[in-house]
C-alpha cells in the first residue's frame, strides 16, 4: 500500500524454492536455526500479483539460495537459468535482474548471470 500511495517502484528478488527450508544453512551450516524456514514467504499468486502491479519488478535470487561460490559451473548455471525461466513463466514477463545470494559472487558468476540473460 505505501508503494501505491506514492507510486514508488521496488524490486523483489525471489528464490524459487523458498518454502519449508532454512536458506541460511547454504552459507554456514551452524546457522541452521530454522528461523528462515518459519518466516512467512510470498506464495506464487502473490508474486504474480506484485508483478502485475507495474510498481514491482520481480528479479531472481536463484532456485535454492545456494552459495554460488560453492557450485561448479554446471550447477551454478542451473541455479541462474532455471530460476529465471521459472519466474518468467509465473509472471509472464521478462526477468532481467538478479541478486546474488549472501552478496557473494565471483567474476565467473557475473559471466554466467549474463550468459543466462540477466542484464
Amino acid at each position: 500500500p505505501i508503494l501505491e500511495k506514492y507510486q514508488a517502484k521496488a524490486t523483489i528478488y525471489v528464490v524459487v524454492d523458498r518454502h519449508d527450508r532454512d536458506w541460511s544453512t547454504y552459507k554456514k551450516e551452524h546457522h541452521n536455526s530454522g528461523e528462515l524456514m518459519r518466516e512467512a514467504k510470498l506464495n506464487d499468486a502473490q508474486v504474480k500479483q506484485l508483478a502485475d502491479s507495474e510498481l514491482i519488478e520481480i528479479g531472481s535470487h536463484t532456485l535454492t539460495h545456494a552459495n554460488l561460490n560453492k557450485l561448479d559451473d554446471t550447477d551454478c548455471l542451473k541455479e541462474l537459468s532455471d530460476s529465471k525461466q521459472w519466474l518468467e513463466q509465473l509472471i509472464e514477463k521478462p526477468v532481467t535482474s538478479f541478486a546474488y545470494p549472501f552478496g557473494i559472487y565471483s567474476d565467473r558468476d557475473v559471466k554466467l548471470a549474463k550468459q543466462s540473460g540477466y542484464s
